[in-house]
């Protein structure tokens, strides 16, 4: 009999767990990203538009090399994947509250090799999206570089 108890809450909590990140019509966790350049690039975001230069208060991308850099010719979600529905992040404006997400593209042997403080300075940014939930929706929760 313990036995069959064990069994049944250990596929109780595959199960939940199995169903807890799926994604939604109206829940998408995840944004992602393609890079199309032959060139690795990190992401950052940020949500303090129109300050473009918000981004000065985060540390490096890539202090987190694993969730933060994208190889050339790859496509990745890590960079821009939530707990949360981007939707409600998005909705309640309190974490999003101008309605516009910022996106920076970097090239990563840039950052890998000159200092942070001098990539904010010298406004060494590849590419910066500026997106709305509507932009988002409309390009199927993706983004392509170049």
């Amino acid at each position: 009999m313990k036995k069959i108890s064990t069994i049944i809450i250990f596929s109780s909590v595959l199960l939940l767990a199995n169903t807890c990140n799926k994604e939604k019509e109206d829940c998408h966790k995840t944004i992602t990203i393609f890079n199309h350049s032959e060139k690795a690039i990190y992401i950052l975001c940020d949500t303090h538009y129109p300050d473009t230069m918000y981004f000065s208060h985060s540390s490096s991308p890539t202090s987190d090399t694993f969730n933060n850099k994208i190889l050339a010719k790859s496509a990745s979600i890590r960079p821009l994947q939530n707990r949360d529905c981007w939707e409600t992040i998005y909705n309640y404006g309190v974490q999003i509250p101008s309605d516009t997400l910022m996106v920076y593209v970097f090239d990563a042997d840039v950052l890998e090799n000159v200092d942070w403080a001098d990539v904010v300075h010298y406004y060494l940014v590849l590419k910066r999206y500026d997106l709305s939930l509507d932009d988002l929706k409309q390009n199927n929760w993706t983004i392509t570089y170049p």
